[in-house]
């Protein structure tokens, strides 16, 4: 089991790693319901602010229970979130998690991901303790599987299918091959 008490805020060249809270709701709202944030992932889009609200509740609790870790996302000098990034999906018996990610769209392409991606790897192999770090994405999303092979991980193949059609590649990436 994990403790995330206290939050541990994580801190770049550019970029500050923080806990969300219910002040971020209207950021949470506008990611989450925003289609081209949500078009790979496999989760149900909030439909306003209480849905907002109910999300950073969820994963606060999740968060205290020590089942997952979730920071937003923001620049420095600026207290606007702007995405978020998350370990979770905690497989204690081989020290696995899952990594999860979303940024504004107007932020792509920025490096700000790759940034943020950097911090929360190294805070999961050297702070956690973790072995392997996976992540599950759409294989249509082109970008998100370039910042992880970016990141050192492995394309372990396909993980899935749904109606004839692979769904889901699930990356890997092994602390010893982690590069700090």
């Amino acid at each position: 089991m994990y403790s995330f008490n206290p939050f541990p805020i994580l801190s770049t060249t550019r970029l500050i790693l923080h806990e969300i809270t219910i002040a971020d709701q209207n950021e949470i709202f506008v990611l989450r319901s925003d289609p081209r944030v949500m078009e790979y992932i496999d989760r149900p889009k909030v439909q306003s602010l209480n849905d907002a609200i109910d999300w950073i509740q969820f994963i606060h609790s999740a968060t205290t229970n020590g089942e997952n870790i979730v920071w937003g996302i923001c620049l420095k000098g600026a207290s606007r979130l702007i995405g978020s990034i998350c370990l979770w999906n905690f497989e204690h018996s081989n020290h696995s998690v899952e990594i999860g990610y979303s940024l504004v769209p107007e932020y792509h392409r920025r490096g700000i991901m790759n940034e943020a991606m950097k911090a929360v790897l190294t805070y999961g192999f050297m702070q956690m303790k973790v072995t392997r770090i996976t992540a599950v994405v759409n294989p249509m999303n082109k970008s998100s599987n370039l910042l992880l092979e970016k990141n050192g991980f492995i394309n372990s193949g396909f993980l899935n299918q749904q109606n004839n059609e692979l769904k889901n590649v699930l990356y890997i990436l092994e602390a010893q091959k982690h590069q700090l």
